[in-house]
This record gives structure tokens, C-alpha cells and sequence, in this order.
């Protein structure tokens, strides 16, 4: 038996557009891998999230990194239970989502929300 853990916020006051995004992501660990089938200029990201991380269409930026607002999308990543959080900063219909699943479980993203991947 799997339990899977979703947790939304949606509408983000600070976003004004919503920019389409297709990621798939993995957590083994510490390290997640992230792959894009549209909406980015990178294909595959991989980095260990001991460490909060952003992601952007552009790719994966250190926390500090503040030129959010020129990019199509951006959001944070951090650790969260066996799974991860995302806090968005632009681009997104979500503010934070949350999720917590089996260690190896592959998950879904885009501009709407978090689910499990797909087929």
C-alpha cells in the first residue's frame, strides 16, 4: 500500500501569467532528478537537496539568486518528509505545494500543480 500526501495553495496573487511547464521528478535520497518535456531551455537537472535549490525555465539557481521576475517560471525546492516542497515565485497558478510519497516514487509537475507522473 502507497499513501501519497498532497498538499495545494493555488492562485498566486504575485503571479501575472502562468507560464506552461511539464516536469517529471525523482527523489533517491538526497538527490533529485528533474526532467523537462516542455516548457524549458534544459532537458535533465540533478543536485542534491540537502541544500533548498531554485529551479527556473532557464535551470537551477543557488537560493540567492533574485532575477526571478525575468524568467517564465521559478520556484523553490525543498526537502519535505520523503518527498519534496515547492514554493513558487512566478510562473505558476500554485504558490506551494507539498508532497510526500514511497522513497522512490516519480512525481508531476507543470503550472497547475503536483501529481503522480505520467504513463
Amino acid at each position: 500500500m502507497m499513501l501519497i500526501l498532497l498538499s495545494f495553495l493555488f492562485i498566486n496573487a504575485d503571479n501575472d501569467k502562468i507560464s506552461p511547464f511539464e516536469i517529471t521528478i525523482s527523489k533517491r535520497g538526497e538527490r533529485v532528478e528533474m526532467t523537462c518535456t516542455s516548457g524549458c531551455d534544459w532537458k535533465t537537472l540533478t543536485f542534491n537537496i540537502s541544500n533548498d535549490q531554485m529551479v527556473s525555465n532557464s535551470g537551477v539557481h543557488d537560493v540567492s539568486f533574485t532575477e526571478h521576475k525575468n524568467k517564465k517560471f521559478m520556484f523553490r525546492v525543498s526537502d519535505f518528509k520523503q518527498g519534496l516542497s515547492f514554493q513558487a515565485l512566478n510562473g505558476t497558478a500554485w504558490k506551494k505545494l507539498e508532497y510526500s510519497s514511497s522513497f522512490r516514487r516519480t512525481m508531476y509537475l507543470d503550472e497547475r500543480g503536483v501529481g503522480s507522473a505520467k504513463d
